[in-house]
């Protein structure tokens, strides 16, 4: 179960991250590194707040 969202909730702030870069150059490459953590961060931040729901 935790594994769907995590993809589902990946999926959506990636299509947001698309939206934000399409109007800005970004090596994505350079700071796959510090994206890949955000992504984490937030993924952790979300089953927190699932669970307490």
């Amino acid at each position: 179960m935790f594994l769907k969202d995590q993809l589902w909730f990946k999926a959506l702030f990636l299509k947001g991250l698309d939206l934000l870069m399409s109007f800005s150059l970004y090596d994505l490459k350079k700071d796959q590194f510090l994206i890949d953590n955000f992504i984490f961060m937030h993924s952790l931040s979300f089953q927190c707040h699932k669970t307490r729901i």
